[in-house]
């Protein structure tokens, strides 16, 4: 982030440079207000180059305040801090009180400026004049920040306050709660900070959009939060973003909450469900390929697959077994030949799954899961797998006689059922195995001809 913007003591500057006609006494008190209103810090790095670092907002005005002339440690050197008003999302600016060498005592504010901005009632120009902020010059500001808005550029405002002896004795005893006085300030200075994209956002959004959610941006911890609970109402998936302290609501509040992994507080942390390590949206992207259920299609679900050992291991053993079962074991795993018409029934039903594809972006995400929502989700899984496992170990026991399994049913998973070597070979008993086998899976058959109806009845085992 930089600075490529700023209006300073009445005029709008692009320089980098402080102007000469701007006097010693106001300069030290625009570099006060950046130096020392700042979590921020200057210093000389092993190789003696300028080193700054906090926050990149921190760290651009910094680094303005720097090629304007400004001498960090002799700024923190030459200046005491009485007390400081940190952050506040609600108030959206920072103060600090400090006294000068010559025993006057300051506050100085910066801050969103048009939070900022509405608390000065005066300004002050180069030569040091102070000049009321009337109606015309308020709109005059506004415009201008409307105007460094509008060219993507975050806006911060820098103000001052000289504060009577009573008022600084009152914030000496309460240092750990200090009551800053943040009216009546005098305007320094406006500046505007170029805030570039990081590479891959604008495609990132572009396929969030794509995908059929929508991007919500620049909102207040507490607007999201209340964005959240009513977009939960009309029944939303939300999931929310969030760094800070004050962002934990949202993300508690929300379907899913993804906090920032360098930039995030623990407190943010504790309450999101995932955290993004690199803080780029880009990464959301990957996120939502693997939850959302509108874009299954980009999912890489081979993404470290072959790095896994134990999936290889798996896939080597189950090779192995299919291979000793289909040369050893006869026509218990015997397949079937693939003729053209089969393979063209799978070519189809592979055509089939591309109109499908975008059908399935307008698919609803569940709020909940549908196998953790299954009543008989353990029926499902004991009784079936048994069934199967009965159905295969029968399948492998007894010869395979086609023609007289079609007498039982026409469809394919009848016919999978032998009856030689019965005492019984008639269709009336082999119902009733298939009624003992398929009892479990709640499976109840029809007969397939009308012989078999007619012996059904005569022996009384019509299924009911």
């Amino acid at each position: 982030m930089t600075v490529v913007s700023s209006w300073v003591c009445g005029k709008l500057r692009v320089s980098t440079e402080m102007d000469k006609e701007i006097k010693k006494i106001v300069e030290e008190k625009l570099f006060a207000s950046i130096c020392l209103n700042t979590n921020g810090h200057v210093g000389i790095s092993e190789e003696g180059m300028l080193e700054v670092s906090g926050s990149p907002t921190e760290v651009a005005c910094l680094n303005w305040a720097t090629k304007l002339g400004a001498v960090f440690d002799d700024i923190q050197r030459e200046n005491t801090i009485i007390c400081v008003d940190t952050f506040n999302s609600t108030k959206k600016h920072m103060g600090v009180v400090i006294e000068e060498k010559n025993g006057s005592v300051w506050a100085h504010w910066k801050g969103a400026s048009e939070v900022l901005l509405k608390q000065c009632t005066r300004y002050i120009d180069a030569e040091g004049n102070l000049f009321d902020l009337t109606k015309e010059k308020m709109e005059e500001l506004e415009g201008i920040i409307v105007t460094f808005a509008n060219s993507a550029l975050r806006t911060l405002c820098f103000a001052c306050r000289e504060l009577p002896e009573h008022e600084t004795q009152v914030l000496r005893v309460k240092k750990a709660q200090p009551d800053i006085p943040d009216q009546n300030l005098t305007c320094l200075a406006i500046v505007g900070i170029k805030d570039p994209l990081r590479p891959g956002v604008t495609d990132a959004v572009h396929k969030c959009q794509i995908a059929g959610i929508k991007v919500m941006a620049r909102s207040s911890p507490t607007d999201k939060h209340t964005l959240v609970k009513r977009l939960l109402e009309m029944g939303d998936v939300v999931a929310a973003t969030g760094d800070g302290t004050n962002d934990a609501p949202a993300l508690h509040e929300a379907s899913i909450g993804l906090a920032m992994g360098i930039a995030g507080t623990e407190v943010a942390k504790e309450s999101a469900d995932i955290i993004i390590l690199d803080d780029n949206f880009a990464s959301i992207v990957k996120v939502c390929n693997e939850l959302n259920a509108r874009k299954p299609e980009e999912a890489n679900v081979f993404r470290g697959l072959m790095a896994n050992r134990v999936f290889l291991y798996v896939i080597a053993f189950t090779v192995a077994v299919q291979v000793l079962l289909v040369e050893f074991c006869g026509s218990f795993t015997s397949t079937v030949h693939l003729t053209w018409h089969r393979w063209l029934l799978c070519v189809a039903l592979g055509a089939v799954s591309m109109p499908l594809a975008a059908i399935i972006k307008c698919i609803p995400v569940p709020k909940q899961p549908i196998w953790s929502s299954c009543q008989h989700r353990d029926d499902l899984v004991f009784r079936g797998g048994g069934s199967v496992m009965s159905m295969m170990l029968r399948q492998g026991s007894q010869k395979v006689d086609l023609q007289r399994s079609r007498s039982v049913k026409s469809t394919k998973f009848y016919t999978e059922f032998s009856v030689d070597g019965d005492k019984d070979s008639g269709p009336e008993s082999c119902c009733v195995k298939l009624k003992k086998m398929l009892c479990p899976l709640g499976v109840t058959p029809s007969s397939s001809n009308d012989v078999e109806n007619q012996n059904m009845r005569n022996n009384n085992q019509a299924w009911q």
